[in-house]
């Protein structure tokens, strides 16, 4: 793969990428990435699209890589952890799981949204990122290229998903809708409330 083979070397499906993407042999400038080189559970193309934050966020300088050492530990600990987890075949060798992968990819860039600042600022949006759908745009809310709009349609997600499904909605159906909202919301800020207060007691 590239340069006939020797730039990127592959062995029995094995290829040393630092978080699938970089070379170790390009370590020193980190000028080429491989995107989209993945098996996930789940879907690709916002993990794609978040590799492609990666690199040029790296490449413009606003954020740093780790040492070529550190990329090798990186590699040698995600293949330590495959092997545990799969057979050993040439079909289990770049596989992630979708949201620990996009969290490892947002730490790098800084837009892995804070579970802390949002249970005290937003508690709805913070039961969404924690519980709901994990949706790409949860990465747009902290970071770079924020998008203004990531709040509302992290808000409204379920909603958007729903209504396709529904040909005819009954004002008892917005009224159900509506009153599962509030009492969602509210359950979550008396849970999160709960827990700083335990949190505070074990602290002090």
């Amino acid at each position: 793969m590239i340069e006939q083979g020797k730039l990127i070397e592959v062995s029995e499906n094995q290829v040393e990428l630092y978080q699938y993407m970089y070379p170790l042999k390009t370590a020193k400038h980190n000028t080429l990435a491989v995107l989209g080189l993945i098996q996930p559970l789940g879907s690709i193309m916002p993990i794609s699209e978040l590799q492609a934050r990666v690199f040029f966020d790296a490449l413009s300088g606003s954020s740093r890589l780790p040492s070529e050492t550190e990329m090798k530990q990186n590699i040698n600990a995600k293949r330590e952890e495959m092997g545990r987890r799969y057979v050993k075949s040439r079909r289990h060798t770049i596989q992630v799981d979708y949201n620990s992968y996009m969290d490892e990819l947002a730490e790098i860039i800084g837009c892995k949204p804070s579970l802390k600042t949002l249970a005290l600022s937003d508690p709805a949006l913070a039961y969404k990122v924690t519980f709901g759908a994990q949706a790409p745009y949860q990465y747009r809310l902290t970071g770079p290229h924020v998008w203004e709009g990531a709040r509302e349609a992290l808000l409204t997600l379920d909603e958007r998903v729903l209504k396709p499904t529904i040909t005819q909605r009954t004002s008892a159906m917005t009224d159900s809708l509506e009153a599962t909202d509030s009492v969602t919301c509210i359950a979550t800020i008396v849970g999160l409330l709960a827990a700083l207060i335990v949190f505070l007691a074990f602290v002090f």
